[in-house]
């Protein structure tokens, strides 16, 4: 997995270095790209390679733009049942008249289907990989089934990294003392744009790994209230002194925790990845809920944690960023369509190759 990643992240930064003159690049579409092109390589064993397939410094393609549409509409097909039908009832072309989400989220249905359906074939030729990829797991269930699963993989595995790596560069860049502090620990471990990233050498330095909790942190990128139901066990749940009767929903949010000042102090707004380097530090992880907890923690925290930090030092090492003067504050406000998403374009910004 991690040579993939490598090969990905490298693909990304190649293909801004050949953009880098073209004016301000859409750094957040960039990221959008890479990240469904490495999960959709690592889980369904042939990338969408979205990287390549934009033209131009915008990043944009055909399927961010599904995306953009089905994040919106989540809400619609959440309370209007009927749009939900539409989706999975309707041709194409009848749905593409009646609801434009509708239509844009069933192109994304059909690219998943179509690697289902390619993995199928291969399968059934007696041809695989040389590696286990997520349908190798589902082979027992019919395509409706591993259609659904794979959709959420898909969604759950590129646009909240994406958000993330998105808010941790804007904030490297407004505060140049976080990017400077980047690039002389990595020069000082001997890390060079010229050389391969080694995942495992760039997980041991303490800067690094601080500038991607931080940015988990402040991303959030499933903000809103995820539900739990108090289950039938031994000992009563109590809250402030208060017993939760077994059965009751309850919900915590991302966004309370991790703005919370009586956990993070009066800075908790602020990108300051000092505050994972202090002595009691490792007491913040607790706190720390992009992933959730327990049983139902994302089961893909290890490949987020990846692509953000390899991601981070790539860049970090190969480039210096001046932000866009044209983006407003709604461009890179961040909205709840259960996976963060941002309002506007994201972060754009001008790049200049000055490898380390």
């Amino acid at each position: 997995m991690n040579k993939i990643l490598l090969t990905k992240v490298t693909i990304m930064c190649d293909r801004i270095a050949e953009m880098k003159g073209n004016g301000a690049i859409n750094l957040y579409h960039a990221f959008r790209c890479l990240t469904v092109d490495f999960i959709t390589e690592v889980a369904f064993g042939e990338s969408f390679n979205l990287t390549t397939e934009s033209e131009d410094n915008t990043f944009n393609t055909p399927f961010i733009e599904c995306f953009d549409l089905a994040s919106e509409s989540l809400w619609d097909l959440l309370f209007f049942p009927f749009i939900r039908i539409i989706v999975n009832k309707c041709p194409p072309a009848v749905a593409a008249k009646l609801s434009e989400p509708a239509a844009k989220f069933q192109g994304l249905i059909r690219a998943v289907a179509a690697t289902v359906a390619n993995f199928r074939r291969l399968k059934s030729s007696g041809k695989c990989l040389n590696r286990e990829i997520v349908f190798d797991a589902m082979q027992h269930l019919d395509d409706e089934l591993v259609q659904a699963e794979a959709s959420d993989i898909l969604i759950a595995g590129s646009d909240t990294t994406a958000t993330t790596l998105a808010v941790a560069v804007q904030a490297i860049i407004e505060n140049p003392t976080i990017f400077t502090n980047l690039r002389n620990e990595m020069k000082d471990a001997g890390i060079t744009a010229e050389h391969d990233f080694d995942l495992l050498r760039l997980e041991q330095l303490p800067y690094l790994t601080a500038c991607v909790k931080e940015a988990l942190r402040c991303a959030m990128a499933v903000p809103g209230r995820l539900p739990r139901v108090v289950p039938n066990g031994t000992k009563p749940l109590v809250v402030d002194e208060k017993v939760i009767p077994v059965g009751t929903i309850v919900g915590m949010s991302a966004y309370s925790m991790h703005y919370n000042e009586s956990i993070w102090g009066e800075d908790a707004r602020v990108f300051n990845p000092s505050r994972w380097l202090v002595a009691d530090a490792k007491d913040l992880e607790r706190y720390l809920v992009t992933f959730s907890k327990g049983a139902r923690q994302c089961l893909g925290i290890n490949i987020a944690y990846a692509e953000i930090t390899l991601t981070l030092a790539m860049l970090v090492a190969r480039f210096r960023f001046t932000i866009d003067e044209t983006v407003t504050e709604s461009d890179v406000r961040q909205l709840d369509y259960f996976v963060s998403a941002f309002e506007g374009t994201g972060i754009r910004t001008y790049v200049h190759e000055d490898k380390l």
